[in-house]
């Protein structure tokens, strides 16, 4: 084709959102002459991608080739391990992070080092007509290009990242939105499952900084590239919860809502964002983070003593209602005492359960409730003696 690796490189890049998402580590050696990409095309041109799937029938006719007994092992350990059927099947695309997850596996099934898997598994991809890094030998050997999916690893769109960076930057000094070009390239990027891409947009819709911004969408790239263990994403995700969860904290109704609600409810936000402060986002913990961190921790600390306090303020009604002071003047109305010392236990029991599952929510309406119910039924006894 004549192009130079350099040229090969900013087409891919500029054209990747045309492409399907498919990444594989550089470790390739630049001018090598590849016996083992060269048997593993003649093997897939006679018995068609289908022949990785059984191993043994795969072993049986690499034993025919040139290849060393060691190769062979190594190629059939690879066609083992969990994942290798979905990455050779067309109907399913295959994004940078699940490769990346194969890798990892093989490291776990196989005891290879990453390096050997990837030296391995490339060739076993290219003749499956997959293209998997930049040399100009894998891209001369595909002659149907459009058939087959080109990405670069992320740290080939650093410029790319530098720029979105900064135009975020701008638009949150300034209050504006990132520019129609900036918002395409970091669709380009998604579109090719790049984690910090879908971080980058994320943060813009959840943060209203693109013209019309969708927070679902937002908050659902940032869960995918939180998945695909982003730090920052992850970070980001714990400051959507909190703030999320500080904003609904003042309402009454939410919260009393929350606590009549099954003790397993997913509505306990400062938990989610504790789980991403404290996981992977750690890592990318600011100063104000760490802040919030400790509110939350500090909330649920708090939440035990009030607890406690509760606790203790049900056996002070329960011994009023057992001594009844002042008997002789105001009738103790046992009935009625114990109607709500049985309210308020059947409150405190709930919240203890909701407590358990979700320790970082509100509890203000316990004893709030219990003193509403104390003070009932002491007016009973005041004014129906």
């Amino acid at each position: 084709m004549g192009e130079t690796q350099e040229e090969v490189w900013q087409y891919l890049k500029n054209t990747a959102r045309g492409y399907a998402s498919f990444v594989m580590d550089h470790v390739s050696q630049e001018g090598e002459t590849p016996l083992l990409d060269g048997v593993l095309r003649r093997l897939v041109a006679e018995q068609t991608v289908a022949v990785y799937l059984d191993v043994f029938r795969l072993q049986t006719l690499l034993e025919r080739t040139e290849l060393d007994g060691v190769t062979i092992h190594k190629i059939c350990l690879i066609a083992s391990v969990t994942g290798f059927r979905r990455m050779l099947d067309p109907n399913e695309p295959t994004l940078q992070v699940d490769l990346n997850v194969f890798v990892t596996n093989a490291q776990a099934e196989t005891g290879l080092i990453r390096t050997e898997i990837t030296r391995i598994l490339r060739p076993i991809l290219l003749s499956a007509g997959m293209a998997v890094d930049l040399h100009s030998y894998d891209w001369k050997a595909i002659n149907d290009i459009s058939s087959v999916a080109y990405v670069v690893p992320e740290h080939a769109y650093a410029s790319e990242f530098d720029l979105v960076t900064k135009s975020i930057e701008s638009a949150e000094q300034t209050g504006s939105h990132v520019s129609s070009r900036v918002r395409s390239m970091m669709e380009g990027l998604v579109a090719v499952g790049i984690p910090k891409a879908k971080y980058l947009l994320g943060y813009c819709m959840v943060k209203g900084l693109v013209a019309d911004a969708s927070e679902e969408v937002g908050l659902r790239l940032l869960e995918e590239a939180s998945e695909a263990c982003d730090m920052d994403a992850t970070a980001a995700l714990g400051d959507y919860y909190y703030e999320k969860g500080r904003g609904t904290r003042s309402s009454g109704k939410d919260v009393m809502a929350n606590l009549l609600a099954a003790p397993a409810t997913e509505s306990n936000l400062w938990a989610r964002a504790f789980a991403c402060y404290t996981g992977f986002g750690s890592t990318a913990l600011t100063p104000q983070r760490k802040q919030n961190v400790l509110d939350i921790y500090n909330h649920a600390i708090f939440n035990k003593w009030m607890l406690g306090r509760c606790v203790a303020l049900l056996v002070a009604m329960i011994l009023t209602l057992v001594l009844a002071p002042g008997a002789p003047v105001y009738a103790p109305h046992y009935v009625w005492g114990a109607l709500c010392m049985a309210v308020c236990i059947a409150f405190l029991v709930l919240v203890w359960r909701y407590n358990r599952v979700n320790p970082y929510d509100d509890i203000h309406p316990l004893p709030a409730c219990m003193f509403l119910l104390w003070t009932l039924f002491m007016s009973v006894r005041l004014f129906f003696y």
